[in-house]
């Protein structure tokens, strides 16, 4: 049995462009080299090592082959793109809806049957042929849709394949079995999609002409911040409080899974203040009184989940005949939509202001993910990629999920498509890398 790669290429100047590229060429752009390492660094972290690599005879086959792997390669023109005729390097935008069939044949182009002929038979040449166990092959994109369609796989819609995708084939006794067809290049905007979708906010700034441009409100009834946040959570609340953003301010939080996160980074960075033993709503009440001189009006010490964060804060604010018609919540962004979601279960006559703690915009340069823009106290790159992808499961409202149709923890809550794509190709990239709930923290 062998295990072998079949990748496309790295972006290129003419991808910018929405130019036809067939078997002409151009070169890697600074993104394409870029998603090329970042396909290097995927392979590394999942310890796959090639025994021999293949490449169409393009230089953007090429270089991506040499990028990813470092290894000598051997050029096989089989590998090619489809050959388009006289459309070559003419604009996208004067082809017609895909899919195109036999669309270039009438310019001197190649016909899609022989296409396919060729493209399945270089990658049957190399899979009887080469030795290795692990056979990394890298080609174009309309080819690898093409070598598919040969095995009989089917993608949903067109099946593109974005630069730099991966399709994980095995090959045994002659025949290919398609395993996984996986993103790395795409993994950035994989987590930004999923940190906007879970990170929400309803206005673009927390001020009193926001509120009052979309709500009708100079301020809110009552503010809340939850003790699950980052230490930036701390400078919202406090630059809240000193532009009188709410009438009342409530900091919520017992001991939960992030507690003794929250202690260290307050420790660390704060040494005057002593956070040991301390709930999370004591901790951020003594950062905000110590840095910046403010306090809340009240301190919800008991909850440890997203659950009761919100039914003890709503029998805080009964206790203490707080009216409010107008609330606004500031979590961590990875569970924004969730205390949201929450929120609407147990007081849907609430009008709900998000605001999530912060928003990250992750990158990924020279293979690695890196956020554009420090955020204070912000956690390190794998555990936010955990917490964003141990949301989507509990926002599914599924029998898994925390809605009404799982454990009827929250409102529903819709998952647009573009979020479900993400998730299921981040966990191709990351496994099921998935925070669970911890029961120590369970509702009692």
């Amino acid at each position: 049995m062998k295990t072998i790669f079949l990748m496309r290429h790295g972006e290129t100047l003419f991808n910018v462009m929405d130019v036809n590229q067939g078997q002409c060429d151009s070169p890697l752009t600074e993104n394409g080299i870029n998603q090329a390492l970042a396909a290097k660094e995927w392979f590394k972290n999942q310890k796959i090592h090639f025994d021999s690599v293949y490449s169409s005879t393009a230089e953007r086959a090429c270089d991506t082959a040499w990028l990813v792997s470092g290894m000598p390669y051997e050029r096989k023109k089989g590998l090619k793109e489809i050959f388009l005729g006289t459309k070559e390097a003419s604009p996208n935008s004067e082809n017609p809806e895909y899919p195109y069939g036999d669309y270039f044949v009438q310019f001197g182009g190649e016909d899609l049957d022989a296409f396919t002929d060729r493209i399945y038979g270089a990658v049957r040449e190399i899979a009887r042929e080469d030795t290795g166990e692990t056979i990394l092959i890298v080609t174009h994109g309309m080819a690898m849709r093409r070598f598919l369609r040969a095995v009989g796989y089917r993608q949903e819609g067109t099946g593109f394949i974005g630069n730099c995708g991966i399709v994980q084939l095995q090959y045994e006794e002659d025949t290919f079995e398609v395993r996984k067809i996986i993103n790395p290049a795409g993994t950035a905007q994989n987590i930004n999609i999923l940190g906007k979708f879970c990170g929400k906010r309803d206005v673009e700034r927390l001020t009193s002409e926001q509120l009052q441009k979309k709500y009708g409100i100079a301020q809110a009834d009552v503010m809340v911040l939850f003790g699950g946040s980052i230490l930036a959570g701390g400078d919202i609340l406090a630059e809240a409080i000193k532009e009188k953003i709410a009438k009342r301010y409530v900091i919520v939080g017992g001991v939960g899974h992030t507690t003794e996160t929250l202690r260290q980074k307050v420790q660390n960075e704060y040494s005057q203040i002593r956070t040991e033993n301390l709930s999370e709503a004591e901790v951020f009440s003594r950062y905000i009184s110590e840095v910046y001189g403010c306090q809340a009006d009240f301190l919800e010490k008991d909850s440890t989940n997203c659950g009761n964060n919100i039914t003890y804060l709503l029998e805080l604010l009964k206790e203490n005949n707080l009216a409010c018609e107008s609330i606004i919540l500031c979590q961590d962004a990875t569970m924004q939509n969730r205390m949201d979601a929450g929120m609407k279960k147990y007081a849907p006559d609430i009008k709900i202001i998000n605001f999530a703690s912060y928003r990250a915009e992750v990158v990924q340069k020279e293979g690695r993910l890196s956020y554009i823009r420090p955020i204070h106290g912000m956690w390190d790159m794998d555990r936010y990629v955990q917490l964003l992808m141990g949301e989507i499961p509990r926002l599914t409202d599924d029998e898994n999920g925390y809605g009404p149709k799982g454990k009827d923890f929250i409102a529903h809550v819709e998952i647009p498509e573009e979020v479900k794509k993400a998730f299921s190709e981040l966990k191709e990239v990351y496994g099921e890398k998935t925070r669970e709930a911890d029961p120590h923290y369970a509702s009692k």
